[in-house]
């Protein structure tokens, strides 16, 4: 694997980086869109969102609203936490990378970006 002395870590953003998470990103936009606001809404313009922060994509749905916003929001996050591990799916060798990474001694963690300013956080 090469020389790791000046590496101290490794840090991840989960999705789309070591899972696979597309398909429930647009089940948890799917179901949020349609309980909180009544509609469906293209997964062309719900793929749009994918890479920005949760909290900023759920503006452009609440018409300025913050109670809009944060139904949206927790709306999502209910129903993303309850379906999560039966819609993700790992990379190809995504856990040989990691274990060689581990075994070079390097501390590994990762986090979802769509969640950043929360206070969800995941570790490896």
């Amino acid at each position: 694997m090469g020389k790791t002395s000046s590496i101290k870590g490794v840090l991840f953003d989960l999705d789309g980086t070591l899972v696979d998470t597309e398909a429930l990103i647009l089940a948890s936009f799917r179901y949020a869109t349609k309980t909180v606001l009544g509609r469906d809404i293209p997964d062309e313009e719900l793929r749009a969102k994918i890479g920005q922060p949760l909290t900023v994509q759920m503006w452009d749905w609440a018409d300025g609203s913050q109670e809009v916003h944060d139904r949206l929001f927790d709306t999502y996050l209910e129903h993303n936490d309850r379906v999560h591990s039966q819609l993700i799916r790992s990379f190809p060798d995504t856990a040989a990378v990691l274990g060689k990474l581990a075994a070079a001694g390097l501390p590994l963690a990762g986090f979802r970006g769509c969640l950043l300013g929360g206070s969800r956080r995941l570790r490896l």
